[in-house]
């Protein structure tokens, strides 16, 4: 039998705020699957080893000490939509998340349909950064026209005029789009609903989508470049900020729950429900004042690494909810694709095998270039000194650990059974992380800064 595959990305969802959507999906059949571990902390990467199957330290699409964002890219071969090419008549990629796209690596779909209700930046990145280093000169409470004004006496007439055009375009996205409420999961969806219940709805389609509702901001005025810096400096967060943020969460989660739900309903009337493969997950989940920080990348939080999965099969397949096989075990995202493999090989009770006593995600510092901008050249470098260091996180049994491979030791250790891991788990930790640096350095072809030379002490 040949069905629909559809994956929906709930951009930034965690674990611990997905029960009203977990509640609402099993109504329909939806399995939900616990432990499930992303391998990053930010977007790139983890839909880079989606679609791979392969851990950052293989794939490579993540930051660097002097490569972040907007310039971090895929530049790998996608193979999970290699794989389904054979299976499925069209590939489609629905998203509103300017990461989630051709330009920034992830190819190999027939068609992309795109929705951004806030514009594109019309600025360039030089451009971009000559506004902040003007805001920071100035003062960050500066008046619009005058930093308008500033740029234009200073020559730099084109820019000025692409920022005013910006600033229009960004109010009219406030006013009349409804973002940052509405950030494009109504339209998507719809599209969503169009492809598979078409005229040619006969013909078995991929349908990938990235819905970013619950992906700040949370409201139009707030500055999340300065949140991230007061976070990294150790500041105390902003109540009321926090406040905001915690509310604007749970809202934007209702509302995407809503719009699924709308879906789910829709399909299942037009007999369509049946005959796809459905699978709901996030990339990362969000820190919402949590050790004092907020937003997500950089950090290895089990808020920011704990995510949702729910699967309805087709009809046919007798769901598989490997519940009391899991225990002390978890899942990675990484094994998406081989997920959907053994799916499509009408082999899902083989599913629980995916499941494994350890499982990884890894950071290898902050993942913007934005915050470069509003910081001093001495305090931006004494932040990368404490934050761009490479770290694994090693989900192991009950345990969690986090391993700086720069020190080369642990820097966090925790049991969710709230016991002491003794020394034989800790070295049974420490051997399957160098496990993991060895063999993924050794398919990527490249060297880890210190790591063979402490590999070998």
């Amino acid at each position: 039998m040949r069905f629909n595959i559809v994956i929906i990305v709930v951009d930034t969802l965690r674990k611990d705020y997905a029960n009203n959507l977990e509640t609402t999906l099993k109504k329909y059949n939806f399995v939900s699957y616990a432990n499930v571990i992303a391998p990053s902390p930010w977007t790139i990467p983890t839909h880079a080893s989606i679609f791979t199957g392969l851990y950052p330290i293989t794939h490579g699409a993540h930051e660097t000490s002097d490569i972040k964002m907007p310039y971090v890219m895929f530049r790998g071969e996608n193979l999970l939509n290699k794989m389904l090419k054979k299976e499925c008549s069209k590939l489609y990629l629905l998203t509103a998340n300017p990461l989630v796209h051709p330009r920034y690596g992830l190819k190999g779909f027939d068609r992309v349909i795109e929705h951004f209700p806030l514009p594109f930046n019309l600025l360039s990145p030089k451009e971009v950064d000559l506004v902040k280093f003007t805001r920071r000169k100035l003062g960050y409470e500066v008046s619009r026209l005058r930093l308008l004004l500033h740029i234009t006496k200073k020559g730099h007439i084109t820019t000025a005029i692409k920022l005013l055009i910006d600033k229009m375009l960004r109010i009219y996205s406030f006013k009349v789009k409804r973002y940052p409420y509405n950030k494009g999961a109504s339209v998507l969806l719809r599209k969503l609903e169009e492809i598979l219940t078409g005229h040619n709805n006969g013909n078995p389609k991929f349908v990938f989508a990235n819905l970013m509702e619950v992906h700040e901001p949370y409201t139009p005025s707030e500055n999340a470049a300065l949140m991230t810096i007061d976070s990294l400096r150790g500041n105390s967060l902003d109540y009321e900020t926090l406040s905001v943020w915690k509310t604007g969460y749970v809202r934007q989660v209702r509302y995407v729950t809503e719009k699924i739900l709308k879906l789910i309903e829709n399909l299942e009337a037009k007999n369509v429900l049946s005959k796809t493969l459905f699978i709901v997950t996030s990339d990362h989940g969000q820190m919402l004042g949590e050790y004092g920080k907020i937003g997500h990348g950089t950090f290895l939080y089990d808020e920011l690494l704990l995510v949702p999965l729910l699967i309805r099969y087709p009809e046919s397949f007798e769901p598989v909810d490997p519940v009391n096989e899991i225990d002390e075990k978890w899942l990675s995202l990484v094994d998406l694709k081989r997920l959907v493999k053994l799916i499509l090989r009408g082999e899902p009770r083989k599913l629980p095998s995916l499941y494994k006593k350890m499982a990884f995600a890894e950071s290898y510092g902050i993942h913007t270039a934005t915050i470069r901008s509003y910081l001093e050249p001495d305090e931006w470098r004494n932040i990368q000194r404490l934050y761009d260091n490479y770290r694994v996180a090693i989900y192991y049994k009950t345990y969690k650990a986090i391993f700086n491979v720069n020190k080369w030791e642990f820097t966090e250790i925790k049991s969710f059974a709230h016991d002491k891991p003794d020394e034989e788990v800790l070295a049974r930790m420490k051997k399957e992380v160098v496990r993991f640096l060895q063999k993924g350095s050794l398919l990527r072809k490249v060297k880890i800064r210190n790591f063979y030379n402490h590999s070998m002490a």
